[in-house]
């Protein structure tokens, strides 16, 4: 099946197929970032270990460890991004851009070595462009999902590269290592593993796989074997996950598997490459031709793939396995290489269908993360069409066949065009990447509060305590958004029970206010409404004001404190929101709205984003002159919160009007003191500022 021509022009294609790679990312990360961004599932613990881990205060790694090791592998990687530019949103996204590309390098070897030139051609190009979910998963710093990519069809090309050199000691030994690594990383590549192990012992036979056990297991144990420390002594996270995903009690019980199996094929597997709209076209044009490039090279090797699994099978049984029958090493390798790709996607809905796995489910510009356990499909798929244009495009086919090789390699490059839409469907302002945090301290808690790890509350706090004092005040307002998840499990429906001072219960005096905002941002109502939704929240807080109920001011300040970072795209939104939840709420509850309202437009002015600093004037022009005092207070209070290099808003220090003036004066003294506690830390900060704080303020920050 494999040509032999053209080695120069191959690697043409492949030097195409990287720049069409970089170009696209690389222009979603610059002009469409906010549209990649899963805070939640990257900057914890992906973003959080390369900050945390070069400067001495990081929580053990096994910490960190939930069900996929990928995600301890992606924060250590991300450590030479962080330490070369800076510890940006930006830089972290850079570590699945660059496992990406190496995946791209092995789809393009592995076509080569086993199908030929233009099948490497055609699937590295195909690669390159991809479906909406995979150039999206290749910028989300997941840490499983898109990693596995990589990882997973390494292990394919060792595996095979082993067989096509007839199963050397050096090649059982490289197809152990990364089969066992590509498991270490994510738990899913179980599959393609076990498909590599079936295909492996029918080329071997039973006797001779027996032989090769002695170096296959032994370095297979080698690449597993952070994922066995991970789990020992940590109540075998990553079997406990397999348990109740696939465990009898678990899996698809409520909808039945048939039902589910039904629904992988008819609900889910069209949209799953999750195209939007280019040029006037609908997405779904490019879904449906997507899939059916797919669908036509599946049907095309169909015959012979399902052959050749039932002869691998019975040679299973045999001593010697295949013996001649596929051909000599080079050849039986490359008809075999085909089974997985063929067979990958059915097993997968097998597996979809004994479990409880969800698809779908999420909308908005994260919608692909309900497709995500589609990613090293699409990769298979690219390598099926490959291997259809290397079979049927050259001159000795007949025509209907070039035909239709052709079409169904274009009908894929064609679907990957519409991945521009993300340019302008998820319009970010130009670079904004550069200017999110990395490292969101809030996430940090949840390393110290999470039921797995057990630690005691004396341990939590030491662990902040060797956090710089300027990241602390962040790290208890997380303590006090996840204490609320300790509390609604406690609790249940009493809500006698779910008290602020519970929250509080046993957390440092000088960070109490920072747990209560915590508190109040994990109860902050949708879409900011305090009247309908948010109105039994509104009226506990209003009742703990009645009652003296300390903290219970700064609790309501959390409200208008989003968990999610803020992005440049959704704060107008979010502003929005708060201004809402001002003008309408109980008028004992405004101030420290108001002062809540500013906190977030500190935090916004503090990271220097023009388009920012646009939104935050525009916002307080509309605003009613009765909360300007206390935005100002928050406004000032804000802007050194959570910064090592802080920025500092002169518009807003040197507002005209007296009180107002007074007010972000007195927030910012308390937030400097706050957020650096030491006086030493405030009087180099000081020097630092120099001629951007007013002469006035300054003289009275550096008075005794």
């Amino acid at each position: 099946m494999r040509s032999p021509d053209g080695s120069r022009s191959g690697l043409l294609w492949l030097a195409l197929a990287i720049a069409a790679f970089v170009a696209l990312r690389w222009f979603v990360l610059v002009d469409a970032f906010d549209g990649t961004v899963l805070a939640t599932f990257e900057l914890y613990p992906m973003g959080t270990i390369p900050k945390v881990l070069p400067e001495g205060h990081s929580l053990p790694l096994r910490d960190y460890y939930d069900n996929a090791a990928g995600q301890i592998l992606t924060g250590l990687l991300a450590i030479p991004y962080y330490q070369l530019f800076g510890q940006s949103y930006f830089a972290l996204k850079l570590v699945p851009f660059t496992l990406g590309l190496l995946a791209l390098f092995v789809t393009y070897f592995f076509a080569r070595s086993f199908f030929g030139v233009r099948a490497a051609a055609a699937s590295a190009l195909i690669f390159a462009l991809g479906t909406t979910t995979s150039v999206k998963y290749s910028l989300i710093a997941s840490g499983n999902h898109y990693e596995n990519v990589f990882f997973s069809l390494a292990a394919l090309l060792g595996f095979y590269l082993c067989h096509r050199r007839g199963c050397t000691k050096g090649g059982l030994v490289l197809a152990g290592v990364t089969t066992g690594f590509s498991i270490f990383v994510f738990l899913g590549a179980l599959l393609p593993a076990a498909m590599n192990a079936f295909v492996h012992v029918g080329l071997r036979g039973w006797k001779r796989t027996l032989g090769d056990l002695k170096w296959v297991l032994p370095a297979l144990l080698l690449g597993l074997s952070p994922l066995v420390l991970l789990n020992l002594g940590h109540d075998s996270r990553g079997v406990a996950f397999l348990d109740k995903r696939f465990g009898v009690e678990e899996a698809s019980a409520a909808e039945g598997v048939l039902t589910r199996l039904v629904g992988f094929y008819t609900e889910h597997l069209h949209i799953a490459s999750q195209f939007y709209g280019w040029q006037g076209l609908s997405g779904r044009i490019a879904d449906w031709a997507f899939l059916g490039a797919f669908a036509v090279a599946w049907l095309v090797f169909a015959r012979g793939a399902i052959g050749d699994f039932f002869a691998l099978a019975r040679a299973a049984l045999r001593r010697d396995g295949i013996g001649t029958s596929f051909g000599a090493s080079e050849a039986a390798a490359s008809r075999a290489a085909l089974v997985p790709l063929f067979f990958y996607l059915p097993a997968c809905s097998l597996a979809y269908a004994f479990s409880n796995l969800k698809l779908g489910g999420h909308d908005g510009t994260v919608a692909v993360a309900g497709y995500r356990y589609f990613l090293l499909h699409f990769a298979l798929a690219t390598l099926l069409v490959g291997a259809l244009v290397e079979r049927w495009t050259h001159a000795d086919q007949a025509v209907p066949r070039r035909i239709v090789a052709w079409c169904a390699g274009a009908a894929m490059l064609f679907a990957g065009l519409f991945n521009l839409g993300i340019l302008t469907e998820n319009a970010t302002p130009k670079n904004a990447g550069w200017s999110y945090e990395g490292c969101n301290y809030a996430y940090f808690s949840r390393g110290l509060l999470g039921t797995r790890n057990q630690h005691t509350q004396a341990e939590a706090i030491a662990a902040i305590e060797r956090v710089p004092a300027v990241h602390r005040a962040r790290v208890y307002y997380g303590v006090g958004y996840n204490r609320v998840f300790a509390l609604s499990a406690q609790c249940g429906g009493d809500e006698t029970c779910f008290t602020l001072a519970r929250a509080l219960e046993g957390w440092p005096e000088e960070y109490r206010a920072d747990i209560a905002r915590g508190f109040g941002s994990f109860l902050r109502p949708k879409n900011g409404d305090l009247q309908k939704g948010g109105k039994r929240v509104a009226d506990l807080f209003a009742r703990w004001l009645d009652e003296g109920v300390p903290y219970a001011e700064n609790a309501i300040e959390g409200l208008c404190l989003p968990w999610e970072p803020a992005l440049a795209s959704t704060n107008e939104r979010m502003i929005h929101e708060n201004v809402r939840m001002l003008a309408f709420a109980d008028p004992k509850l405004q101030p420290a709205l108001a002062r809540g309202a500013g906190m977030f437009l500190g935090r916004l002015l503090s990271r220097g984003l023009q388009c920012d600093q646009k939104i935050v004037r525009g916002s307080l022009k509309k605003l009613d002159a009765q909360f300007w005092p206390d935005v100002c207070y928050g406004i000032g209070f804000a802007m050194l919160d959570d910064r090592e290099a802080p920025r500092v808003n002169s518009e807003i220090l040197n507002v005209e009007h007296p009180e107002h003036r007074a007010a972000a004066w007195r927030g910012f003294a308390e937030g400097l003191v706050h957020a650096y506690p030491a006086r030493a830390d405030r009087e180099r900060l000081l020097v630092e500022l120099g001629d951007a704080l007013p002469a006035e303020l300054r003289k009275q920050l550096a008075a005794p």
